[in-house]
């Protein structure tokens, strides 16, 4: 039996039924002990205690919303200009102005100093990401 995590309440395997998911060209395991709903904490966000709680329960957590839609697709439409210029550069994140302000400024290190309950620091340099369609990286 699982147990749903917004009641407490067992029910039967698989839960609710999920589309078949693919990397790299083999199918992930969708049992339900391997994918599942990601328990929403915005509820609890402005509950540094309970928040601390729950990361420790469950080893992470989702915020719904967290950020505002618009922000975050203009850090993207930022990166998009980016990457679809001329050559690799490797400093894209270091200066795309509107990431480095959604990772770096206001909410997002409230939040840390809430959570952790001190000065936060990040680190010194953003990795960015980026593969195209297609397989994914090798693992």
């Amino acid at each position: 039996m699982a147990i749903n995590i917004y009641t407490n309440s067992a029910y039967p395997q698989p839960g609710p039924e999920l589309p078949q998911m693919v990397s790299y060209g083999h199918d992930l395991d969708m049992s339900y002990d391997k994918i599942g709903e990601m328990r929403d904490s915005s509820d609890i966000i402005t509950n540094n205690i309970e928040l601390r709680r729950r990361y420790n329960d469950s080893g992470y957590l989702y915020i719904k919303g967290f950020f505002e839609r618009e922000e975050v697709l203009n850090v993207r439409s930022a990166l998009l200009e980016k990457i679809n210029g001329p050559g690799f550069n490797p400093e894209i994140a270091k200066e795309c102005e509107p990431l480095q302000k959604l990772l770096y400024t206001g909410k997002i290190m409230d939040f840390y100093k809430l959570i952790f309950g001190e000065e936060v620091r990040p680190y010194d340099y953003t990795w960015l990401r980026a593969i195209g369609p297609g397989n994914g990286t090798i693992p």
